[in-house]
């Protein structure tokens, strides 16, 4: 007979919180309707990441090895998944600020080109954003 290995639920929180906001993700990438997606979606991952912040703040001073000897638990491991959790919270902020990008695009076109300069789009809150013209190379009678 096989034995199954001791799970501390305690120590597997903030995975299962990471894991079960990822889950739902997908279910509502795939089913949702468009309109719905974004906010829904920043909602999940904010909850998800929170989560695990939150509950690995909650089990720190835990020194444990559990699934089988597959994870252990320590201060060390216990501070990099709340430092990861806690930046991918500020990440999922930034990336879904579109309030400022009259296209509510969530890329830069290109994130080396200062905005304004050649061949970066144009915007106006009138006629929308439109790319500028470039032409490259640049022609022998213009250089």
């Amino acid at each position: 007979m096989i034995e199954a290995p001791d799970l501390s639920l305690a120590a597997l929180t903030p995975l299962l919180f990471v894991f079960g906001a990822a889950l739902v993700g997908v279910l509502v990438e795939s089913f949702a309707p468009r309109h719905v997606r974004q906010p829904t979606q920043v909602a999940l991952a904010l909850v998800g990441t929170v989560g695990g912040f939150v509950s690995t703040l909650l089990i720190a001073g835990r020194s444990e090895v559990t699934a089988g000897g597959a994870l252990a638990v320590d201060g060390a491991g216990l501070f990099l998944q709340a430092t990861i959790a806690g930046l991918a919270a500020l990440s999922i902020l930034l990336f879904a600020e579109r309030g400022l990008d009259p296209a509510k695009s969530a890329f830069v076109a290109s994130a080396a080109v200062p905005a304004g300069s050649p061949g970066t789009a144009s915007c106006s809150p009138t006629s929308g954003c439109r790319p500028r013209s470039t032409h490259w190379p640049p022609s022998p009678s213009a250089a």
